[in-house]
C-alpha cells in the first residue's frame, strides 16, 4: 500500500512541480561547483550486482559525487536543464551520505556503504557527478533517450556496468522475492540483452566493466582502474578507506538456496552467451 502511494506520488505533476523547484533551489548557490564537471556517469547491469558499493565508493572521491537509484531518466519527459540533473543527483548524493548509505541486510545488519575521512556527498573540486541507477531497459527500449539526454547535460555521459555472478544475483532476488530461479534467470538473461542492444549502438570507450568480486578481492586495484576510466587520479589516502569498508570477501547467496539440475543448466547456458560473463561458473 505505501508502495503504490509512493509510486503515485512520484508520478504526479505535484511531484515534478516540486522537484523541479527544489532542483533549482539547489543549482543556484552550486553554480561555480557545477561548471567544473566534465562528464556525467551512468550505470548500466542488473540488479544485486553490487552496484551500490560501487557508487557509494566512487561518491567518496574528492572529485566525484554519485547518487544511488534515482532514475534520473524519467526527468526527461520534463524540461529539466542541466544545472537541475546536476542538483538532483547532488541532492540525492547528499542524502544517501545523510543516511549512511546503508544498503539492504547483510549478517543481519545493515551493509552500510560509509567511507570515513572522505567526501561522499559533497565535492572538493567536482568534475564527475551522476547515478548508479540502471538505466539498461529504458535506454534499450527508448534508444532516444541517450541523445535526449546528452543535448540536457551538456558533456559527455559516460557509462559503468558491475557484473557478478549470475547464480548470486539470482539466489539474491529469490531470497528477497520468494520468485522461482528458473524465473528470475529469465528476467537476468533479458536484461543481458537490453545491456548487449545497448553496447551495440554505443562507441566501446563509453562504457566502462567491472567485476564485483575483482573489486572485493582487491579494491584499489579495481577502483583505479574505475578512475582511469573517469579521468581521474585515485588518491593513496582515499583507496585505503574505501578499501577499509569493502569486506574480505564477497557474499556467496548461491548457497543459501536449492538449486534444481535444469536451474543450473539454464544459468550456466546463459553465462556462455554473453561474453562479459564468461569465467562464471556455479563453484567459481
Amino acid at each position: 500500500m505505501l508502495h503504490e502511494m509512493r509510486r503515485r506520488w512520484r508520478n504526479s505533476s505535484f511531484y515534478y512541480n516540486w522537484l523541479a523547484y527544489e532542483t533549482r533551489r539547489i543549482a543556484r548557490p552550486n553554480q561555480v561547483l557545477f561548471a567544473g564537471v566534465k562528464q556525467v556517469c551512468l550505470f548500466i547491469g542488473h540488479g544485486r550486482s553490487g552496484h551500490s558499493l560501487v557508487a557509494g565508493l566512487l561518491d567518496a572521491h574528492p572529485q566525484i559525487v554519485m547518487a544511488d537509484e534515482l532514475d534520473s531518466l524519467r526527468l526527461l519527459r520534463r524540461p529539466f536543464n542541466q544545472a537541475q540533473f546536476f542538483a538532483y543527483y547532488l541532492r540525492g548524493a547528499q542524502n544517501h551520505a545523510r543516511h549512511g548509505r546503508s544498503k539492504g541486510q547483510r549478517r543481519d545488519r545493515a551493509y552500510s556503504y560509509r567511507v570515513p575521512n572522505q567526501w561522499q556527498g559533497r565535492s572538493e573540486q567536482l568534475r564527475v557527478i551522476g547515478e548508479a541507477g540502471l538505466c539498461t531497459a529504458r535506454l534499450a527500449q527508448s534508444p532516444h533517450l541517450l541523445p535526449k539526454f546528452q543535448r540536457r547535460v551538456q558533456v559527455p555521459v559516460c557509462f559503468i556496468q558491475v557484473v557478478r555472478n549470475p547464480f548470486d544475483c539470482i539466489a539474491r532476488l529469490h531470497l528477497l522475492t520468494g520468485y522461482p530461479p528458473e524465473l528470475l534467470a529469465q528476467h537476468f538473461f533479458v536484461n543481458c540483452e537490453h545491456v548487449v542492444h545497448f553496447r551495440g549502438r554505443t562507441p566501446p570507450e563509453m562504457t566502462g566493466l567491472v567485476q564485483h568480486e575483482a573489486l572485493v578481492a582487491d579494491p584499489p586495484a579495481a577502483l583505479r582502474l574505475l578512475c582511469q576510466f573517469l579521468g581521474l587520479q585515485a588518491p593513496d589516502d582515499y583507496l585505503a578507506d574505501c578499501a577499509s569498508i569493502v569486506f574480505p570477501r564477497p557474499e556467496q547467496p548461491r548457497y543459501q538456496i536449492t538449486w534444481q539440475d535444469d536451474q543450473i543448466a539454464m544459468v550456466l547456458d546463459g553465462i556462455a552467451r554473453y561474453e562479459f560473463l564468461h569465467g562464471y561458473t556455479f563453484d567459481d
